[in-house]
């Protein structure tokens, strides 16, 4: 098998990776990114109401997913610049934004789905791009934080955001990359049954290590890599299994091995 690689940036043997019912995930020889190599359900993935409402209900658990977005702000905080012009790659609904600027950031939001930039601009007042970054044309340093959480795993071509992220972000400014674990300790266990996998809709499946590679090669000098259980398996599940659940978590956290990650970067000159 052979997959443009976006850390080798070359065309570059792959190895199997692991395998599901459906679907075949591949590892670069070189730099050890793991990608998805084919799926039985590969298609255009409809980033529409079905998407925002159903599969993530992000409405309908609006305080939980506060919760998180504030969560990740009390990890990272401290390597942002406070205050300032804060972009969300990205932005969905607009919930992590409105948490940014309940921290004191002037908030902008890129959203490529239509239905879900309507309501960050009709419910939460949000000013957002709908369309990719690249479209968007801010001007060079226009942002002191950037913010991609859980969406480079997305992107055909993460260095190329990547590139149009340093430009427009201001000589010292920080980048923050939130993404699924692929180191996870769930994962590890849970094997093709991790409910983060999603090889339908990821294109790539990060660890710590691969994600700072790609943040170093994209003109980057990563700051920090900061775990986040964001996906408390424990809340939802019966005695004993939510106890187990919740100990697994914990030690998860403890040994750096949860289910997502947030690798914090700035810009180098």
């Amino acid at each position: 098998m052979e997959k443009h690689c976006p850390i080798c940036r070359q065309t570059t043997p792959q190895q199997p990776a692991l395998r599901g019912k459906d679907f075949q995930l591949a590892r670069c020889r070189f730099c050890g990114l793991v990608s998805t190599a084919s799926t039985a359900a590969a298609k255009a993935i409809e980033y529409d109401r079905d998407y925002f409402e159903s599969m993530n209900a992000y409405l309908q658990k609006e305080a939980e997913f506060r919760g998180i977005f504030s969560h990740i702000f009390d990890l990272v905080g401290a390597y942002l610049p406070a205050g300032g012009n804060l972009l969300d790659v990205g932005c969905g609904v607009g919930l992590l934004l409105d948490v940014a600027r309940g921290r004191g950031y002037r908030v902008s939001g890129v959203e490529i789905s239509p239905y879900a930039a309507d309501i960050a601009r009709r419910r939460y007042r949000l000013e957002v791009h709908t369309g990719a970054l690249q479209d968007a044309k801010y001007e060079d340093g226009a942002f002191d934080v950037v913010i991609m959480n859980h969406v480079i795993e997305h992107l055909p071509d993460p260095p190329a955001v990547l590139v149009e992220i340093r430009r427009i972000l201001k000589p010292g400014g920080a980048l923050a990359v939130g993404a699924p674990n692929f180191a996870s300790l769930f994962r590890r266990a849970l094997r093709s049954r991790w409910p983060s996998l999603l090889p339908e809709q990821h294109l790539w499946h990060f660890s710590p290590a691969t994600l700072e590679k790609l943040l170093a090669q994209s003109g980057f000098a990563v700051e920090a890599v900061k775990m986040v259980d964001n996906h408390p398996y424990h809340q939802h599940l019966p005695a004993p299994l939510g106890f187990i659940a919740k100990a697994l978590s914990a030690l998860a956290l403890a040994v750096n091995r949860a289910d997502s990650m947030m690798v914090i970067g700035e810009m180098n000159p």
